[in-house]
């Protein structure tokens, strides 16, 4: 029994303590706090100023398949939109068909313009921003005004150990 009211002791001091801590951050005035913007009603003191999505973005995706000129094509979609987003707006656009798998890791495109992904030959779909390798699916990026996605059917060969 005396163990059972230590732990309760310990836990109802420690959530005190917690929700102790939080009364003093929402107490704190810009002038305590260096990361806020007094001048910003939409400021955190935690975060800092927030910043606003952009209604509108503009963003070039460029599809290359392998065989012959890549092709470009100038989307608008609304701001907060993933990279994925925007290939399936420029699809729509241009009457060009995607296919895709959804996983627990996101998106993987396995067909664009009837081009699809071989498993066999080792050739997939894959994505950049901005000529940089993506270091997510599609679906977890969101792209910014100016951004370039490009979208390249390209073999991929892993070193055996």
């Amino acid at each position: 029994m005396l163990k059972k009211t230590v732990l309760t002791l310990v836990v109802v001091g420690a959530l005190g303590a917690g929700a102790y801590g939080l009364y003093q951050l929402d107490r704190e005035t810009p002038a305590d706090n260096a990361t806020a913007d007094s001048g910003n009603p939409s400021s955190s003191p935690l975060t800092g100023p927030i910043a606003e999505l952009p209604e509108q973005v503009a963003v070039d995706l460029v599809v290359d398949d392998g065989n012959g000129t890549p092709l470009t094509y100038a989307t608008t979609v609304a701001g907060g939109e993933t990279a994925f987003e925007v290939l399936q707006t420029a699809a729509a656009e241009n009457s060009f068909t995607v296919e895709y798998s959804d996983s627990e890791y996101g998106v993987f495109i396995t067909s664009i313009g009837g081009v699809a992904s071989d498993a066999v030959g080792a050739r997939y779909w894959v994505w950049y921003l901005n000529e940089a390798s993506a270091n997510a699916a599609m679906d977890q990026v969101v792209v910014s005004d100016g951004d370039v996605v490009k979208v390249r059917y390209e073999s991929l060969q892993y070193a055996s150990a």
